[in-house]
């Protein structure tokens, strides 16, 4: 019953999240949103300049950072969600947007959980970063002028689709290139008078 209940709260912020258009360097909205939902939680986070978010839940033990990134890959297209056969599209040509929402959505519901089960817990902290996608500016920004330094010696990032543990020896990096096309170009409602590079 638990499950069942997390599931439905877990959708709902999702699609939440996925209606606000949020790209990389636009994330105010998004960042809105989630200090709201600490606000409603009773808890108070602080955000940086840059627009990244970051709270301590207090308790007992070894502290522990959770951390994952508020901006999307976006094609300039505001996305539409929408659920078919129990999988979210996007009911547009948008990017969705699910790196990193999904992760954002799922620490926001087990926080509101957490607190209010009343459990103990492990002191937790949690970095929501802003522009990850164009090269992790906003993490670059809140290491170089955060107030005070982390507390955790661990951390997990929610942004890598391998199993909590794994290590990242490589990841796909950023190639530039300029190239030319060239084509006719054409009204669409004539493309016949045109020709595709």
């Amino acid at each position: 019953r638990f499950m069942s209940s997390f599931q439905s709260m877990l959708k709902e912020t999702l699609f939440n999240l996925l209606n606000i258009y949020s790209p990389s360097g636009l994330e105010s909205e998004l960042v809105r949103f989630v200090v709201d939902y600490f606000n409603q939680l009773g808890l108070h986070p602080s955000n940086d300049a840059q627009g990244n978010c970051y709270i301590f839940i207090p308790c007992d033990g070894e502290p522990v950072l959770l951390t994952a990134h508020l901006d999307a890959i976006s094609n300039g297209i505001a996305p539409i969600p929408r659920e078919e056969k129990g999988l979210i599209h996007a009911s547009n040509n948008a990017i969705l947007g699910l790196d990193d929402k999904a992760s954002v959505a799922v620490l926001l519901e087990v926080v509101k959980n957490l607190m209010k089960s009343g459990r103990r817990h492990r002191p937790i902290e949690i970095l929501f970063t802003v522009q990850e996608e164009p090269g992790c500016v906003g993490v670059k920004y809140f290491l170089e002028h955060q107030s005070s330094p982390l507390k955790s010696k661990t951390g997990l990032c929610f942004d890598f689709p391998k199993p909590f543990g794994s290590i990242l020896q490589r990841a796909a990096g950023i190639w530039r290139a300029t190239i030319e096309f060239n084509g006719k170009a054409a009204h669409a409602a004539r493309p016949e008078m045109g020709c595709n590079a």
